[in-house]
């Protein structure tokens, strides 16, 4: 969970609701899109939103609510929780230090951005930097995926926020090509820009009972998106 001083945030209700989550699956066209990030400009440097995610991974398939707070240069916090509300994982990163949190298993996991050992619980091995990306609405993100020989990034449902008249998806969907697995991320509510976040809502201090685990020694991580068994 959030530490106790950055729970006041979560009382403020977010300036953009996004209300059901209808519509996901409306891709939009790639000349609709370029012109929706030439509008943006890349203005977009901040983020936070709660919805749910849904996935279909490695066998197995599932949902989780999340809960996100992404900054520029590289300041992110995901959580993820069972749909009753008990936690499951937090991601962390700042100041080039990464940590993701693992309540089941009491696993703290420490690392260095970049370091390949953190693709192992990011879905389909995605970097850090590309998942920011994505959060933050950027054209890299769209760039590096565009021709991806295996994956596709779809944003889904890009609405303007009319405060700032800057362009966000409802959610974002990627897609394994080849095998149809997926991820895709829906917005209950979210705004952007919001006034600058404190350094300490990126930092995740280990539990007492918790193992902490070098993420570069680490041989099995457990993933961020964990499901049940599809039917055979």
């Amino acid at each position: 969970m959030l530490p106790k001083t950055s729970k006041p945030w979560i009382g403020i209700f977010f300036l953009f609701l996004v209300g059901c989550r209808a519509s996901l699956h409306d891709v939009i066209p790639e000349a609709d899109l370029l012109q929706k990030f030439r509008h943006n400009q890349e203005k977009i440097a901040s983020f936070r939103g709660m919805g749910s995610a849904s996935f279909s991974l490695q066998g197995q398939k599932g949902s989780v609510e999340v809960l996100v707070v992404a900054q520029k240069p590289e300041q992110l916090r995901v959580e993820t929780s069972h749909f009753l509300g008990y936690p499951l994982t937090t991601l962390t990163i700042h100041k080039n230090k990464l940590i993701y949190y693992v309540e089941a298993y009491e696993r703290y996991y420490v690392g260095k951005t970049g370091d390949p050992s953190a693709q192992k619980f990011l879905p389909f091995g995605l970097k850090e930097k590309d998942f920011l990306a994505i959060l933050l609405f950027s054209k890299s993100a769209h760039e590096k995926f565009k021709n991806h020989p295996k994956y596709r990034l779809s944003f889904l449902d890009i609405q303007e926020e009319e405060k700032q008249k800057l362009f966000y998806p409802k959610g974002f969907r990627m897609t394994n090509k080849e095998t149809q697995e997926y991820v895709e991320i829906g917005w209950d509510s979210f705004d952007l820009n919001a006034q600058k976040f404190p350094a300490r809502l990126f930092e995740l201090e280990k539990p007492p009972q918790a193992l902490r685990v070098e993420l570069s020694s680490s041989q099995k991580v457990i993933p961020i998106f964990k499901g049940e068994d599809e039917a055979k």
